[in-house]
């Protein structure tokens, strides 16, 4: 396995915080310096307190810039050395970054049109609270951001976007995925369509998403990166001051990223590309290493699946494992209620069948 340093996002830590329902702030600058006044602000009950609150800390020689949000007010604050500003757009860090930003944003065509990864194919899927108008800015904010991210003329500003917004008074977390493909021979695509191929190891192809946890239970703070080809994501779990710095998290399918990540913060970090297939390949794994009670979580994870009646041997197999988990982890009275309840729907599954029979065998009934 690579070390972890081949991983550049783990060198990072995450520098947008949702405070609170109606608060949240972002910092530039020294991790250090935030880090040491960090569980204040993120104790914050308002804009002021926060602007307090990094105000004293610069004042003191902390060397960090703080952006602070309050939802329903049409401004931003900027807490930078020393000074606050309020604007109704606001930005922190590298100023010829941000003037890049801007170029890249007002530039005659869309920054979707012209990514830096020439000869790629690429796809976005970008989460929106609210329905995409003719000219929706957030698209080109999301692909201007992302081109300076990926140039090199700027060391200083780094990583992967992390999108914020409000929602219904609140603030959250804007969920996305990101496709980028193999190489392209362009010359191949001058005759009839020709497959395009994603993610080899050998090219480089990646897709990676961003989601948060609130659809698995969570209250919409713990978020996390997970990079399907690689096997692997990045969480951001809070350490005693609050900082979220970033944790590689080996995942090889999407059902145990949601698996893992659940060890982290009590609920696990959703997945966009999730499929039953996911749930069933871990719930088996997971079952041949004993971990009876992980491999019960994962099948609950698409139980209600729609497609899975679509597709009678999977779906055998599916509840077969799934009761099997259950009855192994202490329930089985529930797992076979749960079998014999199936198979007066689902006569011809033979795995349910065979795996009731053992159930019944094993309890002496």
């Amino acid at each position: 396995m690579p070390s972890l340093a081949a991983y550049p996002f783990v060198e990072g830590c995450l520098k947008q915080y949702i405070v609170n329902d109606a608060l949240a702030i972002a910092f530039a600058g020294v991790q250090e310096g935030f880090q040491s006044v960090s569980a204040k602000l993120l104790s914050s009950r308002s804009q002021q307190e926060a602007v307090e609150i990094a105000h004293d800390a610069q004042s003191h020689g902390q060397r960090f810039d703080l952006l602070v949000a309050e939802a329903g007010r049409d401004t931003l604050c900027v807490v930078s050395k020393g000074t606050t500003s309020e604007s109704s757009v606001g930005w922190i860090g590298d100023a010829s970054a941000f003037a890049a930003f801007q170029r890249y944003y007002q530039a005659p065509e869309s920054p979707s049109r012209s990514e830096p990864e020439v000869g790629r194919a690429c796809i976005k899927f970008l989460r929106l609270p609210e329905p995409v108008l003719d000219d929706e800015p957030y698209p080109r904010l999301y692909d201007a951001f992302k081109r300076v991210v990926s140039d090199s003329c700027f060391p200083s500003v780094g990583g992967v976007v992390v999108p914020l917004c409000t929602d219904q008074g609140r603030f959250r977390y804007m969920n996305y995925a990101d496709v980028t493909s193999d190489p392209l021979n362009l010359a191949g695509f001058i005759g009839a369509p020709e497959r395009i191929e994603f993610g080899t190891a050998m090219a480089g192809g990646y897709s990676v998403e961003f989601l948060d946890d609130a659809a698995l239970g969570g209250d919409g703070k713990d978020v996390g990166f997970y990079f399907l080809q690689g096997g692997f994501g990045v969480v951001f779990p809070p350490d005693a001051n609050g900082l979220r710095k970033a944790k590689l998290v080996i995942a090889p399918n999407p059902a145990h990223w949601v698996l893992q990540t659940r060890k982290f913060g009590g609920h696990g970090i959703a997945s966009s590309y999730m499929t039953e297939d996911h749930c069933g390949t871990a719930g088996e794994e997971l079952l041949q290493a004993g971990a009876n009670e992980d491999a019960l979580y994962c099948y609950e994870l698409r139980k209600d699946s729609k497609t899975l009646p679509e597709r009678p041997d999977i779906h055998d197999r599916y509840f077969a494992g799934y009761a099997t988990a259950m009855f192994n982890s202490g329930d089985p009275a529930r797992a076979i209620a749960m079998l014999t309840d199936l198979l007066q729907k689902q006569s011809t599954f033979g795995r349910c069948r065979e795996m009731l029979f053992k159930m019944v065998a094993a309890l002496g009934q």
